[in-house]
């Protein structure tokens, strides 16, 4: 109960921890409907813990007592399946979001929906830009 085995992925680059989170698979506005209805709906995305050459990738902060045993605490602090291939994943359950969550996503996604529509409108007009020059020099020169 008081841990999930859902892996949390980081990144760290020039000095930040980032967050990394799946690609949510593409759903028409028809699939997307059908889940809204479907209350069960939960999909799995899969991280991998080994390498391309099969490698179990490091896991950090191990006591001594542990090392060497880095697959089996992996199975047993996370949710861990084995592809067809053979390559150790943890599985990422992705659950459905909070409703409102969706809805302000929703509204953000609207928006930019609409300016690539205006930008590419048949009738648009382009923006006109202006062009300043820093120089000093008129037309007239």
């Amino acid at each position: 109960g008081f841990c999930t085995k859902a892996p949390v992925a980081m990144g760290y680059t020039r000095g930040h921890f980032s967050a990394l989170v799946p690609i949510e698979p593409y759903s028409s506005p028809e699939t997307a409907a059908n889940n809204l209805t479907n209350q069960d709906s939960l999909q799995v995305t899969f991280l991998p813990l080994m390498d391309h050459s099969r490698k179990l990738l490091p896991v950090h902060f191990v006591t001594q007592t542990e090392m060497g045993r880095e697959e089996s605490l992996l199975r047993q602090w996370l949710d861990v399946g084995m592809t067809e291939g053979g390559l150790l994943v943890a599985q990422q359950r992705l659950n459905k979001r909070p409703l409102l969550v969706a809805q302000m996503l929703e509204e953000w996604l609207n928006h930019y929906r609409r300016l690539a529509q205006m930008s590419h409108a048949p009738f648009s007009r382009p923006i006109p830009v202006q062009d300043y020059s820093s120089d000093g020099d008129t037309d007239d020169e």
